[in-house]
């Protein structure tokens, strides 16, 4: 077990349904060099320490160890919720918004480990602090995020527009846990304006902000116990258009709320901590809590059985020309290059298939013969070779052979990463 101070042990006690410790192993940088004035967090995140100067202050040019179970910033629930939803990312986009961002902290850990996994990246942010609007803005550019890949708005994430109330900070970064408040009338709103105390900011709607967005890949909450509140009226635009949720609760009240607006509506919970109280006559929240939550709509149940389909299909030998709808076999080299084994038995085998394409790349015929692997099992970095039964198309012509594999029910494995090498068959 990692060695940490005692009052981190409380973050080991979290449920889930993936491995969150070998996700935040696999997505840390090894051998990173240290960069001036500036902190880097093991996955290769640059932070500047005057965002917590109470914290960090004195660790310019030092690289921080994997946090396990937790660090000043987060924990392995948050970190694991935030690494599946990169891991469950389809491609080639990887969007996320972070409601109540502060310095940009998820947009930029996320961003930076979707990027290096070759996604790319549309990061958005909404915060009511001005100065740690400005905080945000400097961290993504640091961390190589431009305007075209990342917005921050200055506001108020709530679940619907109008204006409220945002507490101003005489410097920014002393503190990260400012509430907005809602509904005053005209006359309070303007009382606690003149008081100097006090922003009147716009609500930003997730829905308002997101519309021109066919997918979310990762949305990240934490907006100091207005969670529920958004989640209860934005609910149907997050069954369409989210597909992962990283929430941030802070209260065992709106925790159990939670479960039932995302259990009613069909969505899966994979990790959850709870928020850790102080215990007394009034038990306060001392941490947040933290449940990560799947859109089996978006994200399926047979999505995430799908392997990595990073390898190599060779046509050994093949005759230039064969007869309209005539069958005929060739001899195919398979070489699984994945760190995943190919399975070809169980709910969702690989098959050996084909597509015929026309001269232009066009497919012509989708869905081929599939033939069974001779092995009932390509393990990791193992290869075979092995026959392949072919019918050719109907009518004559010019096309394009392509021999891959499918996963039965998930993808074809060229779209995860397989090469395959077309040859040229003329049909008579």
């Amino acid at each position: 077990m990692h060695s940490k101070p005692a009052e981190y042990e409380k973050f080991y006690f979290y449920n889930a349904s993936f491995d969150a410790l070998s996700l935040v192993e696999k997505h840390a940088v090894s051998e990173q060099q240290p960069t001036e004035e500036w902190l880097t967090n093991a996955f290769g995140v640059l932070i500047n320490p005057k965002y917590l100067p109470e914290i960090l202050a004195g660790r310019e040019g030092t690289v921080e160890a994997l946090p396990i179970p937790a660090n000043w910033h987060s924990d392995l629930a948050e970190f694991g919720a935030v690494f599946r939803a990169i891991e469950l990312a389809p491609g080639p986009k990887f969007t996320m918004f972070e409601l109540g961002c502060g310095w940009g902290c998820w947009m930029n850990i996320s961003g930076v480990v979707a990027r290096r996994a070759g996604l790319e990246c549309s990061l958005y942010g909404i915060e009511g602090d001005e100065g740690h609007v400005a905080f945000a803005k400097e961290c993504l550019e640091k961390n190589g995020f431009d305007k075209t890949q990342s917005k921050v708005e200055w506001g108020i994430a709530a679940a619907s527009s109008g204006f409220a109330l945002f507490p101003k900070q005489e410097r920014a970064g002393t503190s990260w846990g400012c509430e907005p408040i809602f509904d005053k009338t005209e006359e309070e709103a303007n009382e606690l304006v003149a008081s100097g105390k006090y922003e009147l900011l716009p609500q930003k709607s997730l829905e308002q902000e997101a519309q021109h967005i066919d997918r979310i890949d990762l949305l990240h909450i934490d907006i100091q116990g207005g969670e529920l509140d958004l989640v209860a009226k934005a609910i149907s635009f997050m069954n369409e258009k989210v597909a992962y949720v990283m929430i941030g609760t802070h209260s065992r009240q709106i925790e159990g709320s939670l479960f039932d607006h995302f259990i009613q509506n069909g969505w899966v919970l994979e990790i959850e901590r709870p928020a850790v109280l102080q215990v007394g006559e009034k038990p306060n929240v001392l941490v947040d809590g933290v449940q990560g939550w799947r859109n089996p709509r978006l994200i399926s149940n047979a999505y995430l059985n799908r392997v990595s389909g990073i390898g190599d299909i060779t046509i050994k030998e093949y005759a230039a020309e064969v007869s309209a709808s005539s069958s005929f076999q060739l001899e195919v080299y398979v070489q699984n290059a994945s760190n995943d084994a190919w399975n070809g038995d169980g709910e969702y085998p690989i098959n050996l298939s084909y597509h015929w394409l026309d001269n232009e790349g066009n497919k012509v015929v989708l869905d081929g013969v599939r033939t069974k692997l001779c092995r009932s099992c390509i393990s990791a970095g193992d290869f075979v070779i092995q026959t392949l039964t072919v019918d050719a198309p109907s009518d004559p012509g010019e096309y394009q052979l392509q021999v891959t594999a499918v996963q039965e029910g998930v993808q074809w494995l060229e779209d995860s990463g397989l090469k395959t090498h077309p040859v040229h068959i003329s049909v008579a």
